[in-house]
């Protein structure tokens, strides 16, 4: 991972890590790599395989949201190159469009309409058509940018049911545990839980909360970290 400037807050920083790390992992798994093998700077080919990718389970103003601490990073990255990278990724056609039709699913799947109601939206992809012929639609659909509130309070949400689910549930760690099975307990922190609310908050690949966090991006989660009883 490129080295960052200093110049956003510590938090933010910890933050955007967090979700860097989670796109490289779900980008080595879907092989969304560079022409010389890097993943990252994010081109525009893959910037909208992820805008795609994340967008079948989760909303426009999520992915926009990821998107903003993508940008975070490769602006704020050390490597001039990334920057460069970045801003002729955002901006290229493709990725607007892979947005528009984001948001016309949005739209459709709150309005519950029939989906031969609008024509087929992964005809956009290779249209050579004006974008303006896209639905009518989508010009009803007011932008969405990413709102750090938005995202603290989904985070606050999923911090206090982890709290609910996890901490004194346990007669023997009382701070928190997750019973891997009858013998065998993780002891759970702040830290840790406070990590694992803000993951699903992010929406990583795979995390829930009903079992523990599969990824080698996070080994204090790992079954083998267990106590035996």
């Amino acid at each position: 991972m490129a080295p960052i400037r200093r110049s956003i807050s510590e938090r933010t920083i910890k933050r955007m890590e967090d979700i860097i790390r989670a796109y490289k992992n779900l980008a080595t798994r879907q092989k969304w790599f560079n022409e010389d093998g890097t993943i990252f700077p994010v081109s525009a080919r893959n910037l909208e395989k992820y805008i795609e990718y994340k967008g079948r389970t989760n909303t426009a103003r999520s992915v926009r949201w990821w998107m903003y601490f993508l940008e975070k990073y490769h602006n704020n990255s050390e490597i001039a190159e990334y920057r460069v990278h970045w801003n002729t990724a955002k901006h290229d056609p493709r990725i607007e469009q892979a947005l528009k039709r984001l948001k016309v699913k949005n739209q459709i799947e709150r309005n519950k309409a029939p989906l031969f109601d609008v024509e087929p939206l992964n005809i956009y992809a290779n249209s050579t058509k004006n974008p303006t012929n896209i639905p009518e639609i989508e010009n009803n659909i007011p932008e969405e940018k990413p709102r750090i509130e938005d995202f603290r309070a989904h985070y606050e949400r999923t911090h206090s049911s982890l709290l609910q689910k996890y901490v004194g549930t346990c007669p023997i760690h009382r701070e928190g545990c997750f019973q891997i099975d009858k013998n065998h307990h993780l002891k759970l922190n702040e830290v840790m839980l406070r990590r694992w609310a803000f993951c699903l908050a992010c929406g990583d690949e795979g995390i829930t909360q009903d079992s523990l966090p599969d990824t080698p991006l996070m080994p204090e989660f790992w079954p083998c970290c267990a106590i035996e009883i």
